[in-house]
């Protein structure tokens, strides 16, 4: 019988606990810590620990070692190398939140659902600055800050988001791990949201048409302003309102008019044979 049948071990990042999601983010973080261990060690101790947690007892024996060897041999979903820029890197592909609650501070909601257009820029400014190697702490508490606010009791969600607070401190109360977390968490929504399809009112919809130019050899325009120019076009349209309310807007209902726009100008394409 295969390990993953016998006990339940996990096959991708939405099968993994909180507990897991931490200690395989803090045993990746060992790798930047000269402590001598190496990709495969870390693999083989998370390996173990699943195990131990999801019941399944190790003695020690050569059939164990062998089990967990194997075991962690197949976990580049997980965790894996890159040859080309030879780093160790966690492979976190997954919009469900996997730690929807930390204390009294709630995460984003799974598959990113309750982001406001405003926030999803915030959040994506903050992003690209830790990417780029810029104060990256700083950065970084600012993300998982932001993420994670307070729990409105009476909305039953995060409470709402606003571009003029500084989130900051809401991360000096989240462990090192859930700040990594965040972070991987909004790259793996930004990814999903420009190459894969979101289930909407029943709907499958692909928001990567309006990320993507038909044309390849199109250049960035000079002054290229970036998610404002979505913010100033939506808001001429007056649709939802001034340029504060396409802000204060779920994301996916920006993105949906987006999507209509360009369905509309594809057809009049069609029917002008432009």
């Amino acid at each position: 019988m295969r390990l993953t049948e016998k006990s339940g071990f996990p096959v991708c990042w939405e099968m993994i606990t909180q507990r897991e999601l931490q200690a395989i983010i803090e045993l990746f973080g060992t790798l930047d810590k000269g402590k001598g261990f190496s990709l495969l060690d870390i693999k083989r101790s998370w390996v173990a620990l699943v195990l131990k947690w999801r019941g399944v007892t190790l003695k020690n024996t050569i059939d164990d070692m062998i089990l967990v060897d194997e075991v962690a041999k197949e976990l580049d979903w997980l965790i894996y190398y890159d040859n080309d820029k030879k780093t160790a890197n966690l492979n976190y592909d997954c919009i469900k939140c996997i730690v929807p609650r930390y204390n009294d501070l709630t995460g984003p909601a799974n598959f990113g659902y309750d982001l406001t257009f405003g926030e999803y820029r915030k959040l994506l400014v903050i992003f690209n600055e830790i990417s780029q190697g810029n104060n990256v702490a700083a950065y970084m508490d600012m993300l998982a800050g932001t993420l994670y606010r307070r729990y409105d009791a009476r909305l039953k969600r995060r409470v709402a988001f606003n571009p003029d607070y500084d989130y900051s401190h809401n991360a000096k109360r989240l462990p090192e791990w859930l700040k990594y977390y965040a972070y991987m968490w909004f790259g793996a929504f930004c990814q999903y949201l420009m190459t894969s399809p979101f289930i909407i009112d029943g709907n499958e919809i692909n928001f990567s048409v309006i990320f993507t130019s038909p044309d390849s050899n199109e250049s960035v325009p000079d002054n290229f302003i970036g998610m404002n120019s979505i913010l100033f076009s939506v808001a001429e349209s007056h649709v939802f309102g001034t340029a504060t309310d396409v802000d204060n807007t779920q994301l996916f209902r920006i993105l949906m008019k987006l999507v209509d726009d360009k369905n509309k100008s594809d057809e009049l394409k069609k029917l002008y044979k432009l």
